[in-house]
């Protein structure tokens, strides 16, 4: 018995491509994408805005230059709020809750691969004095939560089921290997993922008592037994967006690949 997933099953490499195809009408519903990956934030935003969503997008100039060649661009563009930036910080959140504020609610929110966090190889955790060390714990384990709970009032205010979907948020917990530059990685990962779990167990509900659905959505890798293809942005996607589609319920477990997740 097949789970419910995306792209391919494991055990038999059973390919699912038809799952692509999923569609819901998703008019009057906005979207906020944060730090994703220019290729993964652009198919999205296209999908969540093929289904009549509006889309606030935090993220990379190229993602803006992405969706600009899409046929349905100039159709979209009412529906398309864009902050470039590399990063989550003051000014940019300024410029989110604006664009709440003006809209009045929030139905989605999915936080990229790359968490709200700056790239920082050159620093070692072995070698930081006390100060940069506050300085790093507060960028990149406070402020993605503090930047998560100021949006929780947003969502409340949502007709439907709202979705926060964090992408890959259990690395932080699970998968910590270096002592040295990917432990900043960690912190963001690790306090989203508290975060996560923390309102799955709240039960938080929107002001006409819809139950919010909060999910971490592990990729996994590419390493595979069948000879079927490896991901790609879209399969990315649409694995992102499979609860908003599907209109699934929390999941507080987190696992690598589709074909095991329960709900």
């Amino acid at each position: 018995m097949h789970g419910d997933y995306t792209h391919f099953c494991l055990t038999c490499g059973k390919i699912f491509l038809a799952n692509r195809l999923k569609t819901r009408d998703l008019s009057n519903t906005i979207a906020l994408i944060v730090n994703g990956s220019v290729d993964t934030t652009t198919f999205c935003a296209s999908t969540l805005l093929h289904n009549n969503a509006s889309v606030i997008i935090c993220g990379k100039e190229g993602v803006y230059t992405n969706l600009s060649k899409f046929e349905h661009f100039e159709s979209w563009k009412p529906k398309i709020f864009f902050i470039a930036t590399e990063n989550i910080n003051v000014i940019n959140s300024h410029k989110i809750f604006t664009i709440l504020q003006k809209l009045g609610h929030l139905d989605f929110l999915i936080v990229g691969d790359e968490v709200l966090q700056m790239e920082k190889k050159s620093l070692n955790i072995e070698t930081m004095d006390q100060h940069d060390l506050e300085n790093i714990i507060f960028d990149f384990s406070v402020t993605p939560a503090l930047f998560v709970q100021n949006i929780i009032p947003f969502l409340k205010k949502s007709l439907i089921t709202p979705f926060l979907i964090f992408q890959n948020g259990e690395r932080g917990i699970c998968d910590s290997k270096s002592a040295h530059t990917n432990i900043i990685k960690d912190m963001a990962s690790a306090s989203l993922s508290m975060m996560v779990n923390g309102i799955s167990k709240q039960q938080l509900t929107t002001e006409t008592g819809k139950k919010f659905a909060t999910q971490i959505i592990s990729i996994g890798n590419n390493i595979i037994q069948h000879n079927v293809p490896s991901y790609d942005s879209i399969d990315i996607a649409y694995m992102i967006l499979h609860p908003i589609l599907c209109d699934l319920k929390s999941r507080l477990k987190t696992v690598s690949f589709y074909n095991t997740f329960s709900y």
